[in-house]
């Protein structure tokens, strides 16, 4: 370490992430060389090249919905007007954030004096569910079985689910429960309930559970999800928290699991804000008992591998209790009021970037000299 730790956020401003990492980390001592919003650096990314010179730590935040249209055209989409939720070309926007990070990280290295606290090409990883998965893999971190299926269709999922009564189909590209679909097998046919909604030829998030009961509707929405590139998961039976279905976020800062906290639900959807409710980590806890739930906490800190700090969920099976690990989300540190030891996630992660002090010359993998893009599905 040499001398005071400065950061450079770069997010969107307009959003309360913003306002409560940089709240935390002048209130901590941090000195804030600068922020620079996602808007403007996808007009321009030099832009960034605006701020001063000298050691800084560079905090990547996350894209607010503002940024789709210009994502969408990098990932070779021609612009239009979106609507509020809309699910536009999800492979295309991913593609247009790969290229997006490839260049920011291209204009850091222009700063020897920058590190990334978590670098361009992490952040694409977790936000591509199969490069996630493979990575998880080459750690021995446990997740629920994916199928793989013969085509992108209802018809080949439904092949595939004779091995398996429910399943997770996860837009490869999503995050927070965004194109997911839950597909049950029954004797008379599939159950789906999804997350989105239909409206024309537009697929929109919703905040409310759809049930889709005609065939043709669960037809349009699997296929839909299939085509643009899916993830499907076994669904294993999770443990239950005062009769509800119930996961766990845990909140990694460097490498150490610090916040833990039990999402619960009457589906097996927890996000709270598709209606979960936070649950008490200490019934938790006694239900699993200590020794699952410390290496749940041991698993997490393995998937946040390469991130400074990550939202990793984790489910207990219902049988024999044994974590799985289900997510890692890049940014999945907004859990407001959450706290251990009286610090929340942002005290968290300022303490470390102070402990840290200001960066030193040396190995630039972390300054973006990785690829950010995902091979094409």
């Amino acid at each position: 370490m040499s001398g005071p730790a400065r950061v450079v956020l770069v997010g969107d401003l307009s959003d309360r992430r913003a306002e409560l990492f940089l709240g935390a980390a002048r209130a901590g001592g941090l000195e804030v060389l600068g922020a620079v919003d996602h808007r403007e650096l996808l007009r321009d990314p030099a832009a960034l090249l605006a701020l001063p010179e000298g050691p800084a730590w560079i905090r990547l935040d996350a894209l607010g919905a503002e940024s789709t249209p210009a994502l969408l055209a990098r990932g070779g989409v021609s612009p239009r007007p979106l609507a509020p939720g809309e699910l536009a070309a999800p492979a295309a926007r991913h593609r247009g954030l790969g290229a997006y990070l490839d260049d920011v990280g291209a204009v850091a290295r222009q700063r020897p004096a920058w590190r990334w606290l978590t670098s361009p090409a992490v952040v694409a990883r977790c936000f591509d569910k199969d490069a996630t998965a493979a990575h998880l893999a080459t750690l021995d971190v446990p997740m629920p079985r994916a199928l793989v299926l013969a085509a992108p269709t209802t018809d080949a999922l439904a092949a595939a689910m004779v091995e398996a009564p429910r399943v997770f189909v996860k837009l490869r590209w999503g995050s927070s429960a965004s194109g997911l679909a839950v597909v049950s097998r029954r004797p008379a046919g599939m159950t789906v309930w999804t997350t989105m909604e239909r409206d024309g030829d537009r697929w929109f998030n919703s905040l409310r559970l759809q049930r889709l009961d005609r065939a043709a509707d669960q037809r349009r929405c699997l296929d839909w999800l299939l085509t643009e590139g899916a993830r499907v998961e076994v669904a294993e039976p999770k443990v239950r928290l005062g009769g509800r279905h119930c996961d766990l976020r845990v909140v990694v800062v460097e490498g150490r699991a610090r916040l833990a906290l039990p999402r619960t639900s009457t589906h097996p959807i927890t996000n709270l804000h598709l209606g979960g409710r936070r649950g008490d980590a200490d019934a938790l806890r006694a239900q699993v008992g200590g020794e699952r739930w410390d290496r749940a906490l041991g698993l997490a800190e393995r998937a946040a591998d390469g991130a400074f700090v990550a939202g990793v969920d984790l489910l207990f099976r219902r049988d024999d209790h044994a974590p799985l690990v289900l997510e890692v989300n890049a940014f999945g540190d907004l859990l407001p009021g959450l706290r251990s030891e009286r610090k929340d996630a942002y005290d968290w992660q300022v303490e470390a970037i102070r402990a840290r002090g200001a960066p030193t010359t040396g190995s630039r993998r972390d300054v973006g000299s990785e690829r950010s893009r995902s091979p094409e599905p």
